[in-house]
């Protein structure tokens, strides 16, 4: 009887050891799994944080919109950045209907000089725009780096509310002047001084042609165009 009594007990002392063991086991198991299962999600989450992260910054100066577009590099190494034509970045910028007003890189000579310029870990390439002149509104931009290795690219859509350039349309009568420009609109023939640009773009323009423009007016009712509006 004695003997089957420490016989039982030895079976249970054994029982209870090796349920002692798996238990321990499978604690290590998952002990040892945690680190793994982490390490794997903090990758995947940096995953989507880019390398190059742009940011845009809109404000209205001196009645004109200025741009800043800004690129960081994030990454812990250095990025290397190739631009074939010279030109950093560019933008294209859009009406409220979504129509293009003015892609950057149309208006700038393209050159073969290639640039190639390295971003360190931490550093922030600063690029800055003065719109075309613009009347109130809702409007929408496109910046990107003219890279060939990243885009970096970022759109955002602006609101104007305090610029004193004004829409006008006509018909173009001819040019009193290099510097003057005769518009008839509503059956009346009105003057218009020529700025700088508009100067130029009116070379291209026939007499007799519909046009759309910026024109800005000043205290003693003179009227300068600002630039001619691409249809």
């Amino acid at each position: 009887m004695r003997k089957f009594i420490f016989a039982v007990m030895f079976f249970m002392l054994l029982f209870a050891a090796l349920a002692g063991c798996g238990a321990k086991k499978e604690t290590n198991q998952q002990t040892e799994g945690s680190p793994a299962s982490d390490n794997q999600e903090a990758t995947e989450q940096k995953k989507t944080v880019p390398d190059l992260q742009p940011l845009l910054e809109i404000s209205e100066e001196k009645n004109n919109v200025v741009v800043t577009y800004k690129v960081k590099n994030r990454a812990a190494a250095p990025k290397k950045l190739t631009f074939p034509s010279g030109l950093e970045a560019d933008y294209i910028l859009y009406d409220g209907a979504n129509g293009v007003i003015k892609k950057y890189s149309d208006e700038l000579y393209s050159t073969q000089a290639i640039k190639e310029q390295t971003l360190a870990s931490g550093e922030t390439l600063t690029k800055q725009f003065e719109l075309p002149p613009l009347v109130n509104g809702s409007y929408k931009i496109e910046v990107h780096l003219a890279a060939n290795e990243e885009k970096a690219k970022v759109v955002k859509e602006f609101t104007v509310e305090h610029l004193q350039y004004q829409a006008g349309s006509g018909k173009l009568s001819g040019q009193a002047d290099p510097h003057t420009v005769e518009i008839e609109q509503d059956g009346k023939i009105t003057a218009y001084q020529l700025s700088e640009q508009a100067q130029q773009e009116i070379l291209e323009l026939k007499d007799g042609t519909n046009v759309t423009f910026i024109y800005l007016e000043n205290q003693q009712g003179q009227r300068t165009i600002q630039s001619f509006l691409k249809k």
